[in-house]
């Protein structure tokens, strides 16, 4: 070999392949040539799929644009903002008076 430090070795047991380009895994930081790169292929330990439906997607953005209401311990979200203009916060249909809110 000329340049045998030229490289890395893959770190899939069953290869040890040198590779020129070697590259490095995203979620456990070890070294694969191209054919055991996905953490599919060499059993990423650190891999999460955490691959979203179409439906976890919609669900997502209506939380991102929800508001939750500042009174006391009511949990209720709207997407519509009632900000009182006294106190500037925001408030659900029930508690968007002034005087239902204090």
């Amino acid at each position: 070999m000329e340049l045998p430090d030229l490289g890395k070795r893959c770190t899939q047991k069953d290869c040890r392949q040198l590779d020129f380009l070697p590259t490095e895994c995203v979620h456990c930081r070890q070294i694969f040539c191209g054919e055991h790169l996905s953490p599919f292929v060499h059993d990423c330990g650190n891999f999460k799929d955490n691959v979203l439906t179409d439906g976890d997607l919609a669900e997502k953005e209506r939380e991102r644009w929800q508001v939750t209401c500042s009174f006391g311990k009511c949990q209720i979200k709207d997407l519509l903002t009632m900000k009182c203009p006294k106190c500037e916060k925001h408030f659900c249909l029930n508690h968007r008076h002034a005087d239902q809110h204090e």
